[in-house]
């Protein structure tokens, strides 16, 4: 049975071909070549638009900031109590109690002598690793082989100039010591080289006098002891002899300047000289003061040998490597491997200018000292407080920052501070705490910070929220890609280049990020080449 549709269907068919056949050729061929038109159009709408071009982004050089945002609330600044991170003998107490100090003021230095000496060093030994590379980088000649001959024979008898002066050195140092310890002040003591020495006058109740009497007799043994070392010695004696005393000369002057230090102490109360004596209160006390500076001036003169006999032994290695590298040529390896001894050397400096500047206690806050334990002379122990600072009007901001981020902030890194109570403005601050323990918020854990403002501003409430931006590295004239262009699998990051119709994965080194979505690029890519950004596909 046939339905009403297939009824219609059938009767649409016989006419439509009725029709047809009534057509003129002519019409036949318009309709036909519509026809062909139409499904031509659509066919290319469906199928047919040109495929889009992959987005590509070319690697730029320049400077990558590494930021940590987080936010906190101001809260009132009681009291800061400040550490040394490492040990050493105080060398400068430049806030005594009750004394007014601003942000960054010095309140107490260690003796830096030796970590100078260190630093010079380490400076000379970056620029001779720096030279070699330059020298690799470039290749030789026969006539710069001979001139690196002849810079290598000039800094040898340069450095053996410097030993022969750090010699003389030596020897007037003792002769200082002696001078400052015993010529000027035995005469004050009633068997002064003795074992058990006493004061020709009343020591009265200072504290000092016992100690002084006690470091007496050390000071007589300790200049034995560098007597009998220096007689070891002469001009021509080995490079490494002498370098071992002028680090024993150093230890023999600090405990001689201990004794005058406390010298000093005692002349505060003395009194009852014998009137034979020719001595007195002021006598005493003017050769105190003579001793101590000189000293001070001793203590100057060997280490400005150490500090001379570092940089001429680096003039010695940057020679000879530059010598040994025009002799030898380089290959591709033997740069990769001076490019990273150059990266090495830059850190040892960075560290060393890092414990320098940890040498120094400053202030974080303006305000008033409250508490100075540090004395000249003494061993500030790690962690033990020495300075507190009270400040009752500034503020300080508090925040939790998670595990994720805490490796990367450390004290004195300097803060961007916003508050939505002041749109548009911006604060300066310097992290000055982290604390050592955790915090457990809601199962995660954090780390307090405090961060202090570079000048206070009446306007800033206790309670606010604040924004933070924490600069954490920066880094100049580095390799940069936006971080869409980076891709990740089980074997590292790599990027893709495109080469005509070709893609090809190359693996990169990546380092630090900014928050603008930018990343440092290590290794694997060249200054601009051009790399397909696969998030903006």
């Amino acid at each position: 049975m046939n339905s009403p549709f297939i009824s219609t269907l059938t009767s649409f068919y016989t006419s439509s071909k009725s029709r047809w056949v009534s057509l003129s050729l002519r019409n036949k061929i318009i309709i036909i070549a519509l026809a062909v038109l139409v499904i031509s159009g659509g066919t290319y709408l469906l199928f047919g638009q040109k495929t889009k071009t992959a987005v590509q982004v070319t690697v730029k050089r320049g400077t990558i900031v590494e930021q940590v945002t987080v936010t906190g609330n101001t809260s009132p600044i009681g009291n800061v109590e400040l550490s040394f991170q490492t040990s050493g003998l105080v060398a400068k107490v430049s806030a005594p109690v009750a004394s007014t100090v601003s942000v960054g003021d010095a309140l107490v230095s260690l003796d830096t002598s030796t970590l100078r000496a260190q630093l010079a060093g380490a400076r000379a030994n970056l620029d001779a690793a720096q030279a070699r590379l330059n020298s690799l980088r470039a290749g030789a000649t026969p006539q710069t082989i001979a001139v690196s001959q002849a810079s290598v024979d000039t800094a040898n008898q340069t450095l053996a100039n410097g030993y022969t002066s750090a010699y003389s050195a030596l020897t007037q140092a003792y002769a200082s010591a002696q001078d400052a310890t015993q010529a000027k002040l035995d005469s004050y003591f009633q068997n002064p080289q003795g074992p058990y020495p006493n004061f020709i006058f009343s020591s009265g109740n200072g504290v000092d006098g016992p100690a002084a009497l006690a470091d007496k007799p050390r000071t007589v043994a300790e200049l034995l002891i560098w007597q009998s070392e220096l007689a070891t010695l002469n001009p021509n004696s080995p490079p490494s002899a002498i370098d071992a005393e002028l680090i024993k000369a150093n230890t023999h002057l600090h405990i001689l300047q201990k004794f005058v230090s406390e010298m000093s102490g005692v002349a505060s109360y003395a009194s009852n000289f014998p009137a034979a004596s020719g001595l007195s209160v002021s006598t005493l006390q003017a050769a105190v003061s003579a001793g101590a500076n000189e000293i001070s001036t001793t203590q100057t003169a060997l280490n400005t040998a150490m500090q001379t006999i570092q940089a001429e032994k680096a003039g010695v290695a940057q020679a000879q490597a530059a010598l040994n590298q025009a002799s030898a040529g380089a290959t591709t390896n033997d740069i990769a491997a001076q490019q990273a001894a150059v990266e090495a050397a830059q850190a040892t400096v960075t560290q060393i200018n890092t414990q320098i500047t940890q040498a120094t206690l400053r202030s974080p806050i303006s305000g008033v000292v409250s508490v100075q334990n540090a004395k000249v002379g003494q061993l500030a122990s790690p962690g033990a407080t020495l300075v507190t600072v009270i400040s009752k009007d500034n503020l300080e901001v508090d925040a939790d920052l998670p595990e994720t981020d805490i490796g990367k902030v450390n004290v004195n890194n300097t803060v961007a501070v916003t508050f939505d109570a002041f749109p548009g403005e911006t604060f300066n601050g310097t992290v000055f705490y982290i604390d050592p323990a955790e915090t457990i918020i809601g199962g995660v854990v954090n780390y307090k910070i405090k961060i202090a403002f570079a000048k206070p501003d009446p306007r800033i409430k206790s309670g606010l929220t604040a924004n933070l931006s924490i600069t954490t590295n920066t880094k100049t004239d580095v390799l940069i890609l936006p971080q869409f262009a980076i891709l990740q699998n089980d074997n590292g990051s790599f990027v893709e280049i495109q080469t005509g119709k070709k893609v090809t994965q190359v693996p990169v080194t990546t380092g630090i990020q900014d928050i603008a979505g930018n990343i440092e690029i290590k290794s694997g890519v060249t200054e601009g080449e051009s790399v397909l950004n696969v998030g903006l596909k």
